[in-house]
């Protein structure tokens, strides 16, 4: 049985691959591919030579999958690529992709896709393991998003992940959750920064503590000394805000005031940096302040 759903596999393949093989040239995907059909071929051989029923069984089951995945792409070039993409989840993650959903296979195959340009192999492949957390599936699901819609939505903190997260050993489902928060719950959408009150110190600081907290604590717990200096500097700095703000002139209050909120509202840059460029406006200006005085 495994045996002629792979037959039909690599019929799909071979077929699909006939149309567009000149696509499977192109200089920025050549050095993937070679290395993901020799991925593809190395496992058919080791499937079709299969004997163990149970691991039959399995193949039948992992085969099935990907089958009814690849009906859901319409041009022969993705449908090559789906394939070969979910041939190297499973060198991942071996039968383990058998939990998996064709929906959820799919969803992973769109972000190898989607980011293949942008980041070498190697890379995408630390990405795929949060399919396998199934709180923040159920998470992601219940948004009620389209396939397409889901998988531009996980861009965005793959990206911060990869940029800023692998260096500080912040783990991408922080960076999904945030994301998940922003959209279901608009903590920090521009539409809820404009509505909350940033007229004071306090409201300022509440605004604030949660978050950065939240990624202060992280970073102490990474295992890096480094991290975990820059941790406890972000929560000495969230606990001097408050004490910094009100010893500020009214204008230089209105300067912080005004800045934090633009910086807030900026979905473009990343969180870190936002927390940095505040802190530092708010110690020029305190500084600014100690100098004036001492004249």
């Amino acid at each position: 049985m495994a045996n002629q759903m792979l037959e039909k596999l690599i019929r799909v393949y071979d077929e699909n691959f006939e149309k567009d093989k000149e696509e499977f040239m192109d200089a920025d995907y050549l050095k993937n591919y070679m290395y993901l059909v020799k991925n593809y071929r190395d496992l058919n051989k080791t499937f079709l030579n299969e004997k163990n029923e149970e691991i039959n069984k399995n193949i039948d089951a992992f085969i099935s999958l990907i089958l009814n995945m690849v009906n859901n792409f319409k041009f022969s070039v993705e449908k090559v690529w789906a394939i070969l993409y979910a041939y190297n989840l499973y060198k991942l993650y071996g039968f383990k992709v058998n939990n998996l959903t064709s929906a959820d296979i799919n969803l992973l195959v769109n972000l190898y896709m989607g980011l293949d340009r942008k980041y070498s192999l190697s890379f995408l492949n630390k990405i795929m393991d949060f399919i396998f957390d199934a709180n923040l599936k159920n998470e992601l699901y219940d948004m009620n998003l389209s396939l397409g819609e889901l998988t531009n939505f996980l861009l965005e903190p793959i990206d911060e992940y990869i940029d800023e997260g692998i260096n500080f050993n912040i783990p991408l489902i922080f960076y999904i959750k945030e994301e998940i928060k922003n959209k279901t719950q608009n903590k920090v959408s521009t539409k809820e920064t404009l509505r909350l009150n940033w007229d004071t110190p306090e409201d300022i600081y509440d605004n604030l503590k949660n978050k950065i907290t939240s990624m202060a604590n992280l970073m102490i717990n990474s295992g890096y000394e480094k991290q975990e200096q820059e941790g406890y500097e972000l929560l000495s700095n969230l606990g001097m805000l408050v004490c910094k703000l009100k010893n500020m002139s009214e204008e230089n209050f209105g300067i912080c005031r005004e800045t934090i909120k633009i910086l807030m509202e900026d979905e473009k840059r990343k969180l870190q940096d936002k927390y940095y460029l505040i802190f530092s406006l708010i110690n020029q200006l305190t500084t600014y302040n100690s100098n004036k005085g001492m004249k």
